[in-house]
């Protein structure tokens, strides 16, 4: 008995083999803007409240962050405090906080 092949790996799909594979393509030719990685996660705190969040994922940062009405609606504990420099893509403006 002959056993099929996965899509993937054939050399000349069929037609019902086509229909059934699918890409995702952000056209990026033809907008103005940055595709940031992004998730939803629950993030519980030490008394058990559990709150959804969106955490925007980058693996390039030395540093994370996390909003200070987050680590109070949870009551986490602060690890270390300091200045911040913002300044946004392409702006000559910045401003710490």
């Amino acid at each position: 008995m002959q056993k099929k092949q996965h899509v993937s790996i054939c050399k000349t799909p069929t037609i019902e083999q086509s229909a059934t594979t699918s890409t995702n393509k952000i056209d990026t030719s033809t907008y103005n803007f940055v595709h940031l990685q992004t998730a939803r996660v629950f993030i519980i705190g030490p008394n058990g409240i559990t709150k959804l969040t969106r955490c925007l994922l980058d693996g390039g940062s030395q540093s994370s962050f996390i909003s200070s009405d987050l680590v109070d609606t949870l009551n986490l504990p602060v690890i270390s405090t300091g200045p911040l420099e913002l300044q946004a893509f392409e702006s000559p403006n910045s401003f710490s906080h």
